[in-house]
């Protein structure tokens, strides 16, 4: 999405007519600051699987990569109006 509205700023025409037409945008399911992720990446072989626990690592919380796609969204999503839903209810951990 961000990626999307930054390539919108460089006027691409096709990419340019797709965020005219856009209305509404959700996001479900989707942990803007990131996750726990403690349960996760101990099922992740880290020694045999570092591309894998990278990922994992990449979605958690203080999550550098999301921080810098949440100030670039919150750069360039001006033109939107947002609407935050989230539960309000522990997620169950994932075992093993």
């Amino acid at each position: 999405m961000v990626q999307a509205l930054e390539e919108y700023h460089r006027q691409d025409s096709m990419k340019h007519a797709i965020f005219q037409a856009t209305r509404a945008i959700f996001f479900l399911g989707t942990p803007h600051r990131g996750l726990l992720i403690n349960d996760i990446i101990s099922i992740v072989n880290h020694e045999t699987h570092t591309e894998q626990a990278s990922l994992v690592e990449s979605i958690g919380k203080n999550s550098n990569e999301l921080k810098l796609e949440l100030e670039k969204f919150l750069g360039i999503v001006h033109n939107f109006k947002v609407f935050s839903f989230y539960k309000q209810f522990k997620t169950k951990r994932l075992v093993k």
